[in-house]
């Protein structure tokens, strides 16, 4: 997931905050890949906005949203890289 995070947005600065690794936007974590237990989240700060053509966003709050991934083989049906850049684009 992290590999297609970077093509995405191959110039966005990366940190680890929150335990989770975050794609920058100035001081912005604007993206995030955060490890839990049993899952891992790709997270978008301001995901409220983004269109959703998959239906595959998760949350309810004011301006997150997330996509849980169970298993590795998820990854390959999701459109990561297009969920990605649009995240990161959002000001």
């Amino acid at each position: 997931m992290r590999e297609a995070a970077e093509d995405a947005i191959p110039d966005a600065p990366q940190a680890v905050e929150y335990g989770a690794l975050c794609f920058l936007k100035g001081k912005r974590a604007s993206v995030g890949i955060a490890p839990y237990t049993n899952h891992v989240s790709l997270i978008f700060d301001r995901g409220a906005e983004m269109e959703d053509p998959a239906g595959v966003l998760e949350g309810t709050g004011a301006l997150r949203r997330h996509i849980t991934i169970r298993d590795k083989s998820e990854i390959a049906g999701l459109p990561v890289e297009e969920y990605v850049g649009e995240g990161y684009r959002l000001e």
